[in-house]
């Protein structure tokens, strides 16, 4: 009787270890929040020359990137200050995690149109992320609300 307690509790233990979350719904929650990337911290080495003189024009109105990811699945990219509105909302999910690359599908809600973005967790407060139309990868940290 003791020994089959015994089992039975390790093999309690054994599933309840397997049961956490999956590597995607633990992206998808880190994810999940308010991110910025000021123009200041973006280095122009690599850019292409309209991208650098954009950038050298946020850098002199203290742009930023703002992001917002929410759940279920939506998420808005938007750059402040700016001439003009510039914002891109999308539905977004997780479709694959290998180690700190998240691969997500975006999809433009104006259009249905879909592209695969792939994002590298840094820790739980940084990843870095491709906006749209950008040539090179920013660094986001996150927003504290």
């Amino acid at each position: 009787m003791r020994r089959f307690l015994c089992v039975t509790a390790l093999l309690g233990c054994l599933v309840l270890a397997g049961c956490g979350p999956s590597p995607s719904e633990k992206a998808t929650r880190q994810l999940i929040g308010k991110w910025e990337c000021h123009a200041s911290t973006i280095d122009p080495e690599g850019l292409k020359p309209l991208e650098q003189f954009v950038l050298k024009a946020a850098q002199k109105v203290d742009a930023k990137f703002e992001l917002t990811i929410r759940d279920p699945g939506t998420m808005t990219l938007r750059i402040v200050p700016s001439p003009k509105e510039q914002e891109w909302s999308k539905k977004w999910r997780v479709i694959a995690v290998e180690g700190d690359q998240v691969t997500t599908e975006l999809t433009n809600l104006d259009d249905e149109s879909v592209e695969v973005q792939r994002i590298t967790l840094v820790d739980a407060d940084h990843f870095k992320f491709r906006p749209p139309n950008f040539s090179k990868e920013l660094l986001f940290l996150r927003v504290q609300e």
